[in-house]
């Protein structure tokens, strides 16, 4: 919980609790990737650097809450022509917060 790019999401699952994981197949052949202990942002570099951060953040998301949407959707009829449109307005990050470069625009606004 001490560092400084996802430490804030690991201390909070600490306080809240994790989030069991749901569905997916255990193929058997392996068990997931985790990381066995705290690397600060110093300690590595290079390639190594960026494949821990992908495997830290990866695991965090995984048992960090869903991300929350508020959905709407609105129809009109105007003389048997119907017009529909959506929106999405995201109200909770969840899992999102963890990850790095994860484009939120596809998943919020409406129709365009």
């Amino acid at each position: 919980a001490r560092h400084p790019h996802w430490g804030t999401s690991a201390a909070q699952l600490l306080r809240d609790g994790f989030t069991k994981p749901r569905g997916g197949v255990d193929a058997g052949d392996h068990p997931p990737i985790t990381p066995t202990q705290l690397a600060q942002p110093h300690e590595l570099s290079g390639q190594m650097a960026r494949l821990y951060d992908l495997v830290t953040r990866h695991f965090i998301a995984t048992v960090s809450p869903d991300a929350e949407f508020f959905e709407t959707k609105a129809e009109l009829d105007l003389g048997g022509e119907v017009f529909t449109t959506r929106g999405r307005r995201l109200v909770s990050l969840g899992f999102l917060g963890v990850l790095k470069g994860f484009d939120l625009s596809a998943m919020v606004g409406g129709d365009d």
